[in-house]
C-alpha cells in the first residue's frame, strides 16, 4: 500500500530570522546553482507532486514567490512552533498527514522523502523496527536557537568552546573523564523567552578520549546493534559518555550507589527521566516499585530557568504513590508498569495540624489545602538550570504552582 502525494499536507518552514548566518542577507534568499535555497525547496516538493504546499514566511518581499501561483502563503509567528501553528490552523488544506520541513535544508533526497511517506502508514510497530521512521528512535526538542560551537576538552580535563569565528571561550568547569574529545555543540546563552540559560546541546561527536570517530555512522538500528554487524554509532558514543561522566559526578556527592530507574522493552535500565510538565505535579512520593530495595537519594537538574519543588519532611516507604483526595483519581487501580499508586494514607499518618496557607497560596495553589494536612515544608529548591537537587527518595514532595509554559528536568533514581 502507498500513499497518494496529493494528500499529504506539506509545510516548508521558511520565516527565520537567520541569526546565525553571517551575512545580512536572509539565508534562504543565499544563491546555490543560480537559484537560491526557497526556490530549490519549492521546486523539489513540487517534483514529488505535492500538490498540499503551504509556505511559512515572516516577509513576503524579495522572496520571488510569485511564479510558483499555487502555493499557499502564511504568515510566520514568533517561533518556529507558533509558525507551525498557524500553518496548521490556518491552512486550508486539512489531511491526515502532514509533513513539516525546515527550508534551510534543501538539499534531501527523493527516497529520503518516500521513506517517510511509507512509514506514515499505520503499521504494526514490530513490523518496522529497525527500518528508517519517524515514529521511532528519536527525541523532539524545542528548536535551539544558539550559536554552534566546538566543545573542546583538553588532556587536563579543561573545557573550550570555540566557535565560527575562531572566538575560544574557556569554560569554568572541568570533564576528566572526557579528556582529549570534540563534540559538536549548540550553545545557547538564552532561551525563547529571554531568559539566561547558558547552556551547552551536544548533537554530535568527532573525537572522543582520543578515539577519531568521524567515519562512523550516526546511528544504528536494533539488529544491527545486536548482530555487531557496525561499529558503535556516534550517538551511542555520545549517549554512553553522557552517562559515565553523569554517574561520576553524582558518586561524587552522594558516594556509592546504583540506578534505580524504569526498565526499556528491552529490559535495560534508563538511566534518567526528562520530565516535561505543562502543568504543576502534584503531590507524591518516588519510592520505587520494588519493595526489596533499599532505596537511597534522587537528583533533579533543571533544564528551564522558572520554577521550583517543594520537599516535605514527611516520609513514606510504601513504593511509589500519588497522594490524593479527589475520588477519581482513587478509584484507579488497574495502573501499568511504571504508574505510581494513587492514596490518601498520608493522611492518617502524620496529624491533622493544617497547613499554612501562605505557602499553599504561593507554592501549592494546585493542591487542595485539606490534601496537606499535617505535612510541614523541609525546603524550597528554586529552579535554575544546571543546578542539582538531592533527598532522599523517602520524602513527599510537588512541583510549586509556579510555572510558566512548561518545565524540563532531568530526574535520576538511586538505590544501594
Amino acid at each position: 500500500m502507498t500513499l497518494n502525494n496529493s494528500k499529504i499536507h506539506f509545510i516548508l518552514l521558511a520565516g527565520g530570522n537567520s541569526l546565525r548566518f553571517s551575512s545580512n542577507t536572509n539565508k534562504l534568499l543565499a544563491k546555490f546553482k543560480n537559484k537560491n535555497l526557497l526556490v530549490h525547496n519549492i521546486e523539489f516538493i513540487k517534483e514529488l507532486k505535492f500538490k498540499k504546499i503551504t509556505l511559512i514566511v515572516n516577509n513576503l518581499k524579495n522572496t520571488n514567490i510569485n511564479v510558483f501561483d499555487d502555493l499557499e502563503v502564511i504568515k510566520g509567528g514568533k517561533t518556529r512552533s507558533d509558525s507551525v501553528k498557524n500553518a496548521l490552523n490556518k491552512s486550508k488544506y486539512k489531511s491526515k498527514y502532514v509533513i513539516i520541513h525546515d527550508a534551510a535544508r534543501p538539499l534531501n533526497s527523493q527516497k529520503l522523502i518516500k521513506n517517510i511517506i511509507k512509514n506514515l502508514l499505520e503499521k504494526n510497530y514490530e513490523e518496522y523496527k529497525n527500518s528508517v521512521s519517524i515514529r521511532r528512535g528519536y527525541s523532539v526538542t524545542d528548536k535551539a536557537d544558539g550559536e554552534r560551537n566546538l566543545l573542546i576538552i583538553i588532556r587536563d580535563g579543561s573545557m573550550f568552546l570555540l566557535n565560527r569565528k575562531n572566538f575560544l571561550r574557556k569554560l569554568d568547569v572541568k570533564c576528566p573523564a572526557l579528556q582529549m574529545s570534540i563534540f559538536d555543540v549548540e550553545y545557547l546563552m538564552k532561551d525563547k523567552r529571554g531568559n539566561n540559560v547558558n547552556m551547552a546541546m551536544i548533537f554530535d561527536v568527532y573525537f572522543v578520549n582520543e578515539l577519531d570517530v568521524r567515519n562512523r555512522i550516526f546511528n544504528r538500528t536494533e539488529e544491527e546493534a545486536k548482530k555487531g554487524i557496525i561499529e558503535q554509532s556516534r550517538y551511542e558514543i555520545i549517549n554512553e559518555k553522557m552517562e559515565e561522566w553523569y554517574y561520576d559526578e553524582l558518586k561524587k556527592i552522594i558516594g556509592e550507589f546504583k540506578m534505580d530507574n524504569l526498565l526499556t522493552e528491552n529490559n535495560e535500565e534508563i538511566l534518567g527521566l526528562f520530565q516535561e510538565s505543562y502543568s504543576p505535579i502534584g503531590l507524591h512520593v518516588d519510592s520505587g516499585f520494588n519493595d526489596k530495595n533499599f532505596i537511597y537519594k534522587q537528583t533533579l537538574i533543571p533544564l528551564t530557568p522558572f520554577g521550583s519543588t517543594v520537599i516535605f519532611k514527611n516520609k513514606f516507604y510504601k513504593g511509589s504513590t500519588n497522594f490524593t483526595i479527589d475520588k477519581d483519581e482513587l478509584s484507579k487501580t488497574n495502573l501499568k508498569y511504571g504508574q505510581n499508586s494513587r492514596s490518601s494514607e498520608h493522611l492518617k499518618l502524620y496529624g491533622d495540624k493544617p497547613f499554612d496557607n501562605k505557602i499553599h497560596k504561593e507554592f501549592l495553589a494546585h493542591e487542595k489545602i485539606e490534601n496537606l494536612s499535617g505535612l510541614e515544608v523541609e525546603c524550597i529548591f528554586q529552579w535554575e538550570v544546571g543546578s542539582l537537587l538531592v533527598f532522599d527518595r523517602s520524602h513527599l514532595h510537588a512541583s510549586s504552582s509556579q510555572i510558566k509554559d512548561k518545565k524540563i528536568g532531568l530526574t535520576t533514581f538511586t538505590k544501594k
